[in-house]
């Protein structure tokens, strides 16, 4: 029975897998991109709120089996008592402790936290679609941060590879990857360059040398350890650096040009000067 139950979540997970890996890639590439504009804002919304729930059963079912495999009855009824989604954290705390994995842990967090942000990305475009011009454009900056954010995380996953630097993830699925990182840096150099130039010149400029010393890695092929590998390790960090510089930048660029903006809108008060009698 207790075979049959872990199976079963298993079999559940890998049929749903592929349907929430090409949700995220649609989340991210297509409705993403398209919540920019603020007549398609409730639309995206709606749809990222769907794309959300193959990845909630996905994860689910990925905590149902690890806590199964943990605890047993214990610890999925356990889960079950806490609103049914307690076998998520379950599941984390059994990786950890019990199966003593740490990348079946680290899964299921990173399960968790992409479901997590794409729903709350759904709900906050929702609530966001009736506001003022102002705060649109404001919304339109962190709609622009989310998804980089996501682009991001789609990299890393698709930089996966085995021992011998073979990629892990299929050659479509990288090619996606590169097309949502070159749209997202493009938009936020143009974005971030009205009212942070420093930012977009910076953000563009690690992104030419990181490109540059990333061919030059791959046409030389050089030995673990040499300068070149070294340099493009440091360029890597410091492009990361500036890509969360980038992000911070387009979360709070609007409320410092709101305020700038009701610096200028404050009407001049004139005192007059009173007159001397002679």
């Amino acid at each position: 029975m207790r075979e049959w139950v872990v199976e079963t979540a298993i079999r559940m997970t890998a049929f749903l897998l592929p349907i929430s890996v090409v949700a995220l890639i649609i989340s991210i590439l297509v409705l993403l991109p398209v919540a920019v504009w603020r007549k398609a804002r409730v639309a995206s919304g709606y749809c990222l709120v769907v794309m959300s729930y193959p990845l909630w059963l996905t994860t689910w079912f990925f905590g149902a089996a690890v806590a199964f495999a943990s605890f047993g009855w214990f610890g999925l009824i356990i889960g079950l008592l806490l609103f049914g989604i307690g076998v998520v954290p379950m599941g984390v705390i059994g990786a950890f402790s019990r199966l003593n994995s740490n990348v079946i842990g680290f899964a299921l967090c990173m399960f968790c936290a992409i479901t997590l942000a794409t729903w709350r990305t759904g709900i906050y475009l929702l609530e966001g679609s009736d506001t003022c011009p102002e705060e649109s454009d404001n919304m339109r900056n962190k709609t622009l941060a989310i998804f980089g954010i996501g682009t991001y995380i789609l990299s890393v996953l698709t930089s996966a590879s085995d021992l011998e630097g073979n990629p892990l993830m299929p050659f479509a699925l990288i090619v996606i990857s590169g097309i949502a990182a070159l749209l997202f840096d493009t938009m936020a150099i143009v974005r971030l360059w009205k009212s942070a130039r420093n930012v977009s010149i910076t953000f563009a400029s690690s992104i030419i040398i990181l490109f540059i010393f990333g061919v030059i890695q791959e046409a030389t092929s050089p030995a673990y350890g040499s300068p070149i590998i070294i340099m493009v390790n440091v360029l890597t960090v410091i492009n990361f650096v500036v890509f969360v510089w980038a992000i911070i930048r387009l979360f709070k660029m609007k409320e410092n040009s709101q305020l700038s903006s009701m610096g200028k809108q404050v009407p001049k008060v004139q005192i007059a000067r009173p007159s001397v009698l002679a």
